[in-house]
């Protein structure tokens, strides 16, 4: 009897402890909570860029593509192509009137449902973000339109697309009130190397297509969406985490429907042509991101495919012209030279030749004046005087010109333009005394003398080599 009473008071012990333990445990919550929230009101995050003014993300720099996030939720689910999108949105035009409102609105990404320029910004914000989306006609377009469907899912991707899509004018800038409310992207993982390779290539086709429109931004967005299908499936151990991960989450897609499993040589062809792909759409990734002036990033993308392949040689052209753009013009011509030792007849080789060389001949040139003025303490007026003294042949009229717009006026300019002026002073001054000129005649007479003036005050700023004849 004792041990069960004993027993029983162990029990009641270990309970208390627990339910001690739990109410501890969420106290700590609740301060941790609270801690949290006080770090958050004291040191909010920065702003993102786009809340400072409206950004300009056009390829030419032109404001014809403006994006403005009123609200951010920083939670970094970002659209992209083939990705599930639901959208409330407000289409006005630039003086305020409504022409479409629409809440919850659902589509697919990238195959037509809205213009190229609402996606171009659309993809810039993340899920439950607020923005303003300034559009001009200029994006207002559906390129892929004009692109033939190479497959029947793309086909009926795209009937659905245009049985979708919103009707808008397309001939005047438009202004998108947009709130992000949900995000699904679409993933390679799982497909089967046929569906993968069918993916990929299709992304390249439409982003050669933009290039070639040059959509640099849009181009590099289906490269960089159309890599993410080239990549081998983790283990499938680590496959059964990332699907369990996703049961838990929301899901819109309709789930997969399960395919056998190819022949292991079939696979092995593919995979063969995958790399074929994977390597033309690394290159685009090259080509887009020197289109776009990102220099650094094409150079880093070039180094890493010559890693693997020494002597690619559209690889070595690509980072010649990221080079290029870095000013590295020594290296850029290695790579050059090095096209050139493997295709002795590649013409665009030695055209980018040709081009450093101009480039470094220009760059000497700058040098030569800076290290010239330092050297010699001379004024750019002075180097302009010095130019202006080796000048042969022409008219006198043609040098005194040339010389009086570089500030290289001579004591003989002064005595001439004095005379001349001195003249039409005499001149005006008989109309004035003599001559009935009327109104009209003491206007023209009163602008003469003001520019007679106006004359010498300008000789008088420009005149460096009569204080130099003083200095001397």
């Amino acid at each position: 009897e004792e041990d069960y009473e004993t027993e029983g008071l162990n029990g009641k012990e270990e309970e208390e402890e627990e339910e001690e333990e739990e109410e501890e445990k969420e106290r700590r919550n609740k301060f941790l909570e609270h801690g949290l929230k006080e770090a958050a009101e004291k040191n909010p995050p920065p702003p993102h860029p786009f809340f400072q003014k409206e950004q300009d993300i056009s390829d030419k720099g032109d404001n014809s593509l403006l994006v403005f996030i009123s609200k951010e939720m920083h939670k970094g689910n970002r659209p992209d192509d083939f990705g599930i999108v639901e959208i409330d949105f407000i289409i006005q035009d630039e003086e305020g009137k409504e022409i479409m409102n629409k809440k919850r609105f659902e589509f697919v990404m990238g195959c037509g449902v809205f213009p190229d320029g609402f996606e171009s910004c659309l993809v810039g914000i993340s899920e439950g973000d607020e923005a303003k989306f300034t559009v001009s006609p200029q994006h207002l377009t559906f390129h892929l339109d004009s692109r033939k469907p190479s497959s029947k899912e793309e086909e009926s991707q795209r009937s659905e697309a245009k049985l979708k899509r919103i009707s808008i004018p397309l001939t005047k800038t438009l202004v998108f009130q947009v709130k992000l409310n949900y995000v699904e992207a679409m993933r390679g993982r799982g497909l089967r190397w046929d569906e993968k390779n069918e993916y990929s290539l299709r992304l390249k086709e439409e982003g050669n297509e933009y290039f070639s429109n040059g959509n640099y931004s849009i181009a590099l967005r289906k490269y960089e969406k159309g890599i993410e299908f080239t990549f081998d499936d983790p283990s499938e151990d680590v496959m059964k985490i990332l699907e369990e991960m996703n049961d838990e989450e929301e899901r819109r897609r309709k789930p997969r429907v399960k395919k056998e499993k190819l022949l292991k040589e079939r696979e092995d062809e593919l995979k063969k042509q995958r790399d074929i792909t994977k390597n033309q759409i690394e290159l685009n990734i090259c080509a887009a991101k020197i289109k776009r002036k990102m220099f650094g990033e094409a150079l880093d993308s070039t180094n890493y495919l010559i890693k693997e392949n020494p002597n690619n040689v559209k690889a070595l052209y690509r980072r010649g012209q990221a080079k290029i753009g870095l000013k590295q013009y020594d290296e850029a011509i290695h790579d050059f030279s090095t096209i050139c030792r493997l295709e002795p007849e590649n013409s665009e080789a030695k055209k980018q030749l040709s081009k450093i060389e101009k480039l470094q001949q220009g760059e000497r040139e700058k040098e030569k004046k800076l290290y010239r003025r330092m050297f010699n303490d001379k004024t750019e007026e002075q180097e302009n005087l010095e130019q202006i003294k080796e000048i042969k042949g022409g008219t006198a009229l043609e040098r005194f010109l040339i010389s009086f717009f570089t500030g290289g006026v001579t004591s003989q300019h002064i005595m001439i333009l004095n005379v001349s002026l001195g003249l039409l002073l005499l001149w005006a001054v008989w109309l004035a005394v003599f001559a009935d000129v009327g109104i009209h005649g003491y206007i023209f007479i009163f602008l003469l003398v003001g520019l007679i003036f106006s004359v010498q005050w300008v000789l008088s700023m420009v005149d460096v080599t009569k204080k130099e004849e003083k200095n001397e």
